[in-house]
């Protein structure tokens, strides 16, 4: 259990711009980037639908610096394809410290 598993980059969509990468190890409060420290790993029940499944995993995060607890919420879309399964896309959001969602920021 370790800060490696959330990704370095994902990528905000900017309309018909393009997307834009953005840092999703960082303090929701300060914006901090560095003193970070992973208290919880929490894996949901996989949730399976008519094409596939999802795998929900939020990161509780405490930043060093200001102190403030956020989520890192992280959502596995898996697509069925014949025998196997793919990943087509994660989309990451950011909860507060009581767990309301406080919005998406992007996929990978």
């Amino acid at each position: 259990m370790s800060l490696k598993e959330i990704p370095d980059r994902i990528f905000v969509s900017l309309g018909r711009r393009g997307f834009d990468p953005v840092n999703p190890k960082q303090c929701s409060k300060c914006g901090n980037p560095t003193h970070l420290k992973l208290l919880e790993k929490i894996e949901h029940a996989d949730v399976t639908h008519e094409e596939g499944r999802k795998q929900t995993i939020d990161y509780k995060i405490q930043c060093l610096h200001c102190g403030h607890i956020f989520f890192v919420r992280l959502q596995h879309v898996f697509q069925k394809q014949e025998d196997s399964e793919k990943r087509v896309t994660t989309v990451v959001n950011i909860l507060d410290e009581n767990k309301n969602d406080l919005g998406w920021l992007g996929n990978f």
